[in-house]
C-alpha cells in the first residue's frame, strides 16, 4: 500500500516536472482587423514563446509573432515580430515579412487637396533587426539595421507617381545601419501598468550600406504608464520621427493609424518630420472579459518644427476591450476615433501602446 502510494506519487512529480520543463510554446488564433488603411481583414496570428537555455528557469522568454492577413483591400500581409533573448545578455528584435500593398497617395505636405488622391500598389519584403547588449537593469543599447526593397508594381497614369518627380515613385532600396537604445521598466510588454518605455535610435542610409538614397532617420518613442487608484492606467506616449535626407514618399513621416492620431488614416498626411502626443485611460476589467479606455492625441508633421507647429491637428475617442484570458493582457481592441472633418473605426490585437 505505501509503496503503491510513492509510486503514484512519483509518477505525479514526474508528470508536473515535464509539464514545468516545457516552456517552448506556440499558439495560433484567427484574426480578425479592420482600419481605415486596409479595410476588413483576415487571416491568422501567432505567439512562438521559448527559452535559448530550457534549464534556465531565470531566464526571460523569447518570442516570434507571425501574422498572415488577407484585406479586402487585395493587401497581403506577412509578417513575423521577433525578440530573442541570449543567456550574455544580448537581446535581439526586430521585424521580417513580406507585403504586397495596394495603397493611397495625397502628396507630400499638409495641404493635399482631395482630388489628389491617387492609387498605387507596392510590394517588399523587409527585415528589421535590433542588435543590443544590457549594460545596465533594463537599459540596452547597441546596433540597428533596416532592409526594405520597395517595388512599385501600378500607378495611376494621370497622377503625381507616373510622372517620376516624387522621391521613390520608381520603388527604392531602403538598407541603413545605426544606433541605438532602449529603456523598459514595464511591468508587462502587452498592456503595462507600471513603468516607462523608451526607444530611442537613428539610421544611415546611403550608397555605402547598399541603398538607392541618401538620407538618416531619427527616432524617439517615448511611453509612461501610472496606475490610478490601484485599478485604472493612466498613459502617455510621445513620438519623434525626422530625416534629414531625401526619403522615398512610402518611407516618409505619416500621420494617424491604428496607434497613434487615431481618427486620421495614415498617409494623407506626410512629410520629413512627424512629432505626435497622445494619452490614454484604461479601465480594469468588468464582466470578467472586457475593459474599455478613452484617448486623446495631438501632433502634426512639416519640414521643420515651425512647420509642425503651424499645422497641427487633433483627435479624441474611445473603445472597448476583450479578452477570454484578461490575466495574460492581451485584448483584442475596437477603437473609434475622431478629429476636425476626420473619422476612423479600428478592430485589432492589442493595445495601442
Amino acid at each position: 500500500m505505501i509503496e503503491n502510494k510513492v509510486r503514484k506519487l512519483q509518477r505525479r512529480w514526474e508528470r508536473n516536472q515535464r509539464k514545468q520543463n516545457k516552456v517552448n510554446t506556440l499558439q495560433i488564433i484567427p484574426a480578425v482587423s479592420y482600419t481605415p488603411e486596409t479595410s476588413l481583414g483576415v487571416g491568422a496570428v501567432g505567439m512562438y514563446k521559448f527559452k535559448l537555455d530550457r534549464s534556465d528557469s531565470a531566464m526571460a522568454y523569447s518570442n516570434i509573432s507571425p501574422i498572415a492577413l488577407y484585406t479586402f483591400n487585395r493587401q497581403l500581409i506577412l509578417s513575423a515580430r521577433y525578440q530573442v533573448l541570449s543567456v550574455e545578455n544580448y537581446v535581439f528584435r526586430g521585424e521580417i515579412g513580406y507585403w504586397l500593398f495596394p495603397y493611397f497617395f495625397w502628396g507630400i505636405g499638409n495641404n493635399p487637396p482631395s482630388n489628389r488622391k491617387e492609387e498605387y500598389s507596392a510590394s517588399f519584403p523587409r527585415f528589421f533587426l535590433s542588435a543590443y547588449r544590457k549594460w545596465k537593469p533594463n537599459l540596452y543599447a547597441g546596433i540597428k539595421y533596416e532592409f526594405q526593397n520597395t517595388n512599385i508594381t501600378k500607378t495611376d497614369p494621370d497622377g503625381q507617381l507616373s510622372g517620376g518627380k516624387v522621391p521613390g515613385s520608381g520603388g527604392s532600396i531602403q538598407s541603413g545601419i545605426g544606433l541605438g537604445a532602449n529603456y523598459d521598466s514595464r511591468d508587462h510588454v502587452l498592456s503595462a501598468h507600471e513603468g516607462w518605455f523608451v526607444d530611442v535610435g537613428f539610421v544611415g542610409m546611403g550608397s555605402a550600406t547598399g541603398s538607392s538614397y541618401t538620407d538618416v532617420k531619427w527616432t524617439i518613442d517615448a511611453r509612461k504608464y501610472f496606475k490610478v487608484n490601484a485599478q485604472y492606467v493612466l498613459a502617455f506616449q510621445g513620438i519623434y520621427e525626422g530625416h534629414t535626407g531625401t526619403p522615398p514618399f512610402n518611407l516618409t513621416a505619416q500621420l494617424g493609424g491604428n496607434e497613434i492620431m487615431r481618427g486620421y488614416q495614415r498617409g494623407v498626411y506626410r512629410d520629413n518630420n512627424l512629432m505626435a502626443i497622445q494619452g490614454e485611460y484604461r479601465s480594469p476589467v468588468f464582466y470578467k472579459y472586457f475593459a474599455a479606455a478613452v484617448f486623446g492625441s495631438i501632433g502634426g508633421v512639416g519640414q521643420d518644427f515651425g512647420d509642425i507647429t503651424r499645422h497641427l491637428k487633433w483627435t479624441t475617442g474611445g473603445g472597448l476591450r476583450f479578452s477570454t484570458r484578461p490575466q495574460d493582457r492581451f485584448f483584442l481592441r475596437v477603437d473609434v476615433g475622431f478629429g476636425p472633418d476626420t473619422f476612423g473605426f479600428y478592430f485589432a490585437l492589442g493595445e495601442a501602446f
